[in-house]
């Protein structure tokens, strides 16, 4: 019961939220392919998606179906918006307005002109029994 429930949840949250509420016009893509069909036989289905996606179609003479074909128009465009607001009396942070200044430094390099001591390197020795 939990895993019907929860689908449910999901696609209507996707639908409204997203632009999955789309693919329900797709019976009128199909059906104006159809009629596309009917005028012209030999127009394939790419041909078709080409012509009514890719190309102008301001100037075709079933522009108004046209409009209604799926991820055509932008009406059904959904905004979800969350605001946070400090609880009242709480501690607001103001920033100083000032830049921070940056001092220039030259970076540390290793001046191998010193003597590595004698003492240092018996650390890396394998220990002796006394």
């Amino acid at each position: 019961m939990k895993k019907p429930i929860s689908i449910l949840l999901l696609v209507t949250y996707l639908i409204s939220t997203t632009e999955l509420i789309e693919l329900s016009k797709l019976p009128v893509l199909f059906r104006h392919y159809q009629e596309h069909k009917a005028w012209n036989n030999d127009i394939t289905f790419f041909s078709f998606l080409v012509e009514h996606y890719a190309e102008s179609i301001a100037d075709n003479p079933d522009y108004d179906l046209d409009k209604k074909l799926p991820f055509k128009s932008s009406l059904n465009h959904t905004t979800s918006s969350v605001w946070v607001a400090p609880p009242a009396g709480a501690i607001c942070y103001h920033f100083d307005p000032h830049p921070v200044e940056f001092i220039e430094q030259q970076p540390f390099a290793y001046q191998p002109s010193e003597p590595v001591s004698y003492f240092l390197s018996n650390i890396w020795q394998p220990p002796k029994s006394c």
